[in-house]
């Protein structure tokens, strides 16, 4: 489409959203949208998840004329194709390389919206340049196949999409491990009707374990539960990122010995409780990272964790007798 407007938009309109500075957190419906402008002036959009979560609050700064006119204008309308409010989207040019086009433009935010709208126009530079309606039916999606009652380490899930043949739906599932307090998407947004897909629960939190599988064609937004499962609690997993097993290290210089020790339940790290020790000079020290100096011989770095440990072996040589140390060790 191509039509003109009868306006221009300016720093002066009523302009309800403009997606800038980061201020605080807000709670409420969002709706989430991603699209790319190309150089001939084509919108590509896909349809919006419709979410409730807290999300940082744009707070509204002033516009100058010249970015208003550059800006995404979103209009949702009512069912007269009046508008409700509008949107200011910034674009972000499109880093291209090989055969893309460096003077495409990207955008990608959520954005709060009136819960009776019956449709969307988008505007660049005085122009439409596409008007979507609401579906007349929303879309609907269950489960097909879940775990049940335990979780394995590797399952296969599967859910189906139905809604208008012409309908445009996404649709994605999301994992709860702390009963429904936290949501992760596990797999990617999805066109399809019918889906299936394999989830590693061994590299999941554990816990009271729930799938949501959500789908919206960008007006109305589906969602269903599977009941629970249980998954293998993980603990505290410690990893070494530094040094690597077999490096070789000159005696008496300082050292810096990296770490970290994720806690999957929690969804943090463990830092405070790291302890470092050598299998010849003894304990290190504590913490994520620490400085060290290290006697000659061949030393098992252990680095260790509300009981779980992992370890390296290193060399350290005395200066000009550099040689090939041993391999990596991991418990």
């Amino acid at each position: 489409m191509s039509e003109k407007r009868d306006r221009s938009y300016s720093a002066d309109d009523k302009v309800s959203i403009v997606q800038n500075a980061v201020t605080a957190f807000e709670e409420g419906q969002f709706l989430t949208l991603t699209g790319v402008i190309d150089a001939e002036g084509a919108l590509r959009v896909e349809p919006g998840f419709q979410v409730k979560y807290r999300r940082r609050d744009e707070s509204r700064p002033e516009v100058p004329d010249e970015a208003l006119r550059d800006a995404l204008i979103l209009e949702f309308l009512d069912g007269d194709d009046k508008t409700l409010t509008q949107a200011v989207i910034p674009l972000a040019p499109l880093c291209t390389v090989g055969s893309g086009r460096a003077d495409d433009w990207v955008f990608a935010l959520s954005i709060p919206f009136p819960t009776d709208y019956h449709g969307l126009r988008y505007y660049r530079r005085e122009r439409l340049l596409k008007q979507l309606r609401k579906p007349p039916h929303p879309p609907e999606v269950r489960f097909e196949r879940t775990p049940h009652e335990t979780a394995g380490n590797k399952e296969t899930i599967a859910w189906e999409v139905s809604g208008p043949r012409d309908a445009d739906i996404r649709s994605i599932v999301l994992y709860s491990h702390d009963d429904r307090r936290t949501w992760q998407a596990i797999v990617a947004p999805s066109a399809n009707r019918s889906n299936r897909a394999e989830v590693s629960f061994a590299d999941l939190p554990g816990g009271q374990g729930r799938l949501k599988a959500i789908a919206t064609d960008g007006f109305t937004t589906a969602e269903i539960e599977s009941p629970p499962f249980h998954v293998a609690l993980k603990g505290i997993r410690p990893s070494i990122l530094s040094p690597v097993g077999g490096t070789e290290i000159v005696a008496r210089r300082v050292v810096h010995l990296y770490g970290q020790a994720y806690d999957y339940e929690r969804q943090d790290r463990a830092l405070s409780q790291i302890v470092w020790r050598s299998s010849r000079d003894g304990e290190l020290g504590h913490g994520a990272v620490i400085q060290v100096q290290l006697s000659p011989g061949v030393h098992t770095i252990t680095l260790m964790c509300a009981g779980r440990e992992t370890a390296v072996s290193v060399v350290v040589r005395p200066e000009g007798e550099m040689g090939r140390g041993p391999t990596q060790r991991r418990e």
